[in-house]
């Protein structure tokens, strides 16, 4: 579901037919989500509700984290990223019926992404550069209505993140000596907590 950058259609209304179609509570009373199998160590609760995380290196770790939210039933919203290619998207499990996209937010970058924190408890975002008082203003609304903020940026592109995921490539499965087909390959990434606890995880991805 595409909508533009004003995300005109009121937010109560679209709130409520989210609602409706997910027949249980609002999105935006979603109680943070968890991660795939592979980076529970790092994260045995899961992402925290109303936080930030840094995701670089790699689009498909972050939309690998975006879809797992998916298959435990939250919305989830994309902002300021127009190459994206839905088939990609889908292909690491994303559920397409689930998403709100503003793929080109121009200048309300925040206003658009504090508006989707109003109404679904995940946003993907491509950041961008925003004067301290602003990030204060979104990273309150974020924690107000409990919604995660993933980065498609390097370490330290938002200020107060919970954790920086770092990913390298680490390697194909599949393929033989000069013989077979690739089927999916494995990334390494490295978690970095605010706290100062780093650790190093492998994940496969198609």
């Amino acid at each position: 579901m595409s909508l533009a950058p004003a995300l005109a259609p009121d937010l109560a209304s679209l709130r409520a037919q989210i609602r409706r179609l997910e027949g249980q509570e609002a999105p935006g009373d979603v109680v943070g989500f968890g991660v795939p199998e592979a980076l529970r160590s790092a994260f045995p609760q899961g992402l925290r509700a109303g936080a930030a995380y840094s995701v670089s290196g790699s689009l498909t770790l972050a939309l690998v984290l975006l879809a797992e939210a998916c298959r435990q039933g939250a919305w989830c919203g994309i902002v300021g990223l127009p190459g994206l290619g839905m088939e990609v998207a889908a292909r690491q499990g994303l559920d397409l019926d689930r998403v709100l996209l503003v793929p080109s937010p121009g200048d309300q970058w925040s206003t658009v992404v504090a508006a989707l924190a109003e109404i679904v408890p995940v946003v993907l975002a491509a950041p961008v550069r925003l004067p301290p008082g602003e990030v204060a203003r979104l990273a309150a609304r974020l924690r107000e209505r409990g919604c995660t903020l993933l980065l498609t940026g390097a370490p330290g592109c938002w200020p107060g993140a919970q954790a920086d995921l770092q990913a390298t490539p680490a390697g194909w499965r599949g393929l033989g000596t000069g013989h077979g087909c690739l089927l999916s390959r494995r990334i390494a990434v490295e978690v970095s907590h605010r706290a100062g606890r780093t650790s190093r995880h492998h994940l496969e991805v198609s």
